[in-house]
C-alpha cells in the first residue's frame, strides 16, 4: 500500500494517500485511499506466474539488482558517459527512482570507470522471463533537447560457435543470426522502448537477436502528444515467441495504443527486465547536432513493472554461462 499521511487542520484529524508528482519535495494529496491489492490500474496480480514490484517500500533485493556498469560508450570524448551507478537507484513516496546526474553535477559520486558526471541509474530483474506481457508505469526523464535516454527493456546475452553450442547455433542462424569471420555468433537478444531526450516526442522500438546489421528490427514511431508532459504513462511490449499456431513477433504500446508490431528478429531467450536512464551519445542526436545533457540532476519515477507470462512453445531458457 503506497505511504499514507494524517493531516491535522483545525482540529480536525483526517487521512489523504500521497505520492510525489516529482516535481516538489512535497506529497501530493489524493482524493481516496488506494485499494489493499496496489494501484487500480496495475490489473491482476493472482495469475500464475505473474511477477510485479509496486515500489512500496526499499528497493526489494531478492528482485533487484542496481546497476553498476558502462556500456555503449561512444569513440568522441564529447559524446562520452559515465555508465551507470547503485546509489542513482532508490525508492521515494511510492516509486522507484532513477536519477541522472548531468553535465553540471559536480558531487563525490563516481561511475564504474571513474567518471564524474552522466551518471544515469538502472533497476534489472534478477529472475529471466520470456514470452508475455511487459509493463511499466513511468514517467521518463522531462529532459528535452538532451543527451539522455529513458527506457524499458529486456536483455539476455551469450557467444556461442558452432562447436560449443551446435543445436543452439543451428537455431540461431535458422533466426537469422550472422557468423562473425571467427565463427562465432553474438546471441544478443534484447526489446527495447527508448525516449531520447533530443525527442521526446519520438519513442525508439526494438528487437535484437545480435549486435550486427541485419540481426535487429528498429522503428521510430512518433507519439502525437508527446511524452515531455510531466505525466505517467503505461509503457508496454507482448512479447510472443511462437508456436502451436501463435506468430512470433513483438507488439509495442503506449497507453495500450499499439504503436508498431515487428514480426522479424523477434527474440526468444528469457531475458532480464531493466527500466532507468543513461547518457547514450546517440540520445543528444536527433538533428545531427549533439546535445548535452546541461543539467545537475533529474528523476526518472516509476509506479509499477509487472510481467504476465504466456508460456509459448518456442521460449527457450538456455543458461548464458
Amino acid at each position: 500500500m503506497k505511504k499514507y499521511i494524517a493531516i491535522v487542520s483545525l482540529g480536525l484529524m483526517f487521512f489523504a494517500g500521497c505520492k510525489s508528482d516529482g516535481q516538489t519535495n512535497e506529497p501530493t494529496p489524493v482524493p481516496e485511499e488506494e485499494p489493499l491489492d496496489g494501484d487500480p490500474d496495475i490489473g491482476d496480480l493472482s495469475a500464475p506466474g505473474i511477477f510485479y514490484d509496486k515500489f512500496e517500500g526499499p528497493i526489494d533485493e531478492t528482485k533487484w539488482n542496481k546497476m553498476n556498469r558502462l556500456w555503449g560508450q561512444s569513440t568522441n570524448p564529447l559524446h562520452q558517459h559515465g555508465g551507470v551507478i547503485p546509489e542513482n537507484v532508490y525508492t521515494k513516496s511510492g516509486y522507484a527512482i532513477m536519477r541522472a546526474l548531468g553535465d553540471q553535477y559536480t558531487g563525490t559520486l563516481r561511475g564504474p570507470q571513474g567518471h564524474t558526471k552522466r551518471l544515469g541509474g538502472v533497476l534489472t530483474s534478477k529472475q529471466r522471463f520470456a514470452s508475455g506481457r511487459y509493463e511499466f508505469k513511468m514517467r521518463v526523464l522531462q529532459a528535452p533537447d538532451m543527451g539522455v535516454l529513458s527506457a524499458a527493456w529486456s536483455f539476455w546475452y551469450k557467444e556461442i560457435t558452432k562447436a560449443s553450442d551446435p543445436v543452439v547455433w543451428d537455431k540461431a542462424i535458422a533466426a537469422g543470426n550472422i557468423p562473425d569471420s571467427n565463427g562465432k555468433i553474438i546471441l544478443n537478444h534484447e526489446i527495447d522502448i527508448e525516449v531520447k531526450g533530443a525527442n521526446l516526442s519520438n519513442p525508439i522500438y526494438t528487437n535484437w537477436i545480435g549486435e550486427k546489421t541485419g540481426e535487429f528490427d528498429s522503428k521510430n514511431v512518433v507519439y502525437p502528444t508527446g511524452l515531455n508532459d510531466k505525466k505517467f504513462h503505461v509503457y508496454r511490449w507482448d512479447w510472443h515467441t511462437g508456436g502451436n499456431g501463435q506468430e512470433a513477433r513483438v507488439e509495442y504500446y503506449i497507453d495500450d495504443v499499439l504503436m508498431r508490431t515487428s514480426t522479424t528478429r523477434v527474440p526468444y531467450f528469457a531475458s532480464n527486465i531493466n527500466v532507468g536512464n543513461w547518457f547514450a551519445w546517440w540520445a543528444g542526436n536527433d538533428s545531427g547536432t549533439y546535445k548535452a545533457p546541461n543539467f545537475e540532476s533529474m528523476e526518472m519515477y516509476v509506479d509499477w513493472v509487472k510481467f504476465t507470462p504466456f508460456n509459448e512453445p518456442n521460449d527457450d531458457f538456455l543458461d548464458n554461462k
